[in-house]
């Protein structure tokens, strides 16, 4: 019997938002967001799974570099208004890019820029591929993001 209060007890935890805040459950893939743009983000976070954290990735990063370095350094200025965004991410220059921060406290796990920077792409794009820059549409799933705008987001 303590078992299974331990058991339920624990679960509660993972399916039942306590904190106030949005998350993406990556084990029972579970969104809770309280507001269009918590939901988007966290969608980001679904896409990036159901991907195969693909943020996390070389192909990814290279793509990330590549665009700011063109955007920035070729034209002379920045002309897109996502460069700036990029450029001065938390950990966009870092290590912590690729690697989970411990100084910042996530769920276990400290907080992920990779990561993070990718859910909040979705967000700056409002979930729309035409707003994403295309050089970063390849990298999220579309009708996942879709189906999940409908489900979580009241337009």
């Amino acid at each position: 019997m303590p078992v299974l209060v331990f058991v339920v007890i624990c679960t509660s935890f993972l399916l039942f938002d306590s904190s106030g805040r949005g998350y993406y459950n990556p084990v029972f893939r579970r969104i809770v967001c309280h507001d269009s743009g918590e939901c988007l983000h966290e969608i980001g976070h679904a896409s990036d799974h159901r991907m195969g954290w693909i943020s996390e990735s070389n192909e990814f990063h290279q793509s990330l570099f590549y665009f700011t370095y063109v955007d920035y350094t070729l034209v002379g200025n920045s002309s897109h208004p996502w460069t700036g965004r990029i450029l001065f991410y938390p950990c966009f220059f870092s290590p912590c890019l690729t690697e989970k921060n411990p100084t910042v406290w996530g769920f276990g796990t400290g907080w992920g820029g990779g990561r993070e920077l990718y859910a909040d792409m979705l967000l700056w794009s409002d979930g729309k591929p035409e707003n994403m820059p295309v050089e970063f549409r390849e990298y999220f799933d579309w009708d996942l993001v879709s189906r999940l705008i409908e489900k979580y987001i009241e337009r």
